[in-house]
């Protein structure tokens, strides 16, 4: 993955976070964080994306950080 992807991908989960955080949400919704990752992929670095999976029930802490496995076609 290339750097710009990379710091694309960081973006969306922290701008995830804020989200549920601002909605007072105390865990992440994974299926929105998929989603945000799958589209700014395709949109940034312009890679097709076969699967994102992310933890579900991931609390939402300052500076908390969880994995997400992507597969690109």
């Amino acid at each position: 993955m290339s750097l710009l992807a990379r710091y694309g991908v960081l973006t969306v989960l922290i701008l995830a976070a804020l989200l549920a955080a601002g909605c007072g949400e105390t865990v992440i919704d994974d299926v929105k964080t998929e989603d945000a990752i799958e589209q700014n992929l395709k949109s940034s670095a312009g890679k097709k994306v076969t699967q994102v999976e992310c933890p579900s029930d991931v609390e939402v802490e300052v500076d908390a950080t969880f994995d997400c496995t992507v597969t690109l076609a």
